[in-house]
């Protein structure tokens, strides 16, 4: 989604994980952490905005206090759900599950981390852990 006045560079469209009949059941994104932060967005995400973190000090105070760390292969991460909700033709609220790895090698000092969610929770958070966990280990 593009939002007007951002820069190019701090438009960070995620990748996802698909299967056969393109259903997105997870995504990945890493904004560089010299674009701003829209903390409304973060804190109230809703109707198409979801949050975007640029580093785990960009999780709003309310919902660090329920997120716990998990170790990755890229690094430790700050695993939490928080309330996402959309009014378009009717209300539907999700509770979307993220992980924001902050990676011990980040290729790009513009990009420490790694952000995984499951917009609208197509999946849970433990399936999302067990991505991070898991199926990012080295094989």
């Amino acid at each position: 989604m593009t939002v007007p006045g951002t820069p190019a560079e701090c438009q960070v469209p995620p990748q996802r994980a698909v299967d056969d009949d393109w259903n997105v059941y997870y995504s990945w994104f890493s904004v560089p952490v010299t674009c701003g932060v829209d903390k409304e967005r973060n804190e109230n995400p809703h109707n198409g905005l979801h949050p975007r973190y640029r580093t785990a000090a960009d999780i709003p105070p309310a919902v660090k206090k329920t997120a716990r760390t998990v170790t990755t292969p890229l690094g430790p991460a700050r695993v939490f759900t928080q309330k996402y909700w959309r009014a378009t033709n009717e209300y539907r609220s999700f509770r979307e599950p993220f992980v924001v790895i902050t990676l011990d090698k980040p290729a790009d000092p513009e990009h420490p981390t790694l952000v995984f969610t499951s917009e609208e929770a197509e999946i849970t958070e433990s399936d999302l852990v067990r991505v991070v966990t898991k199926d990012l280990a080295p094989r």
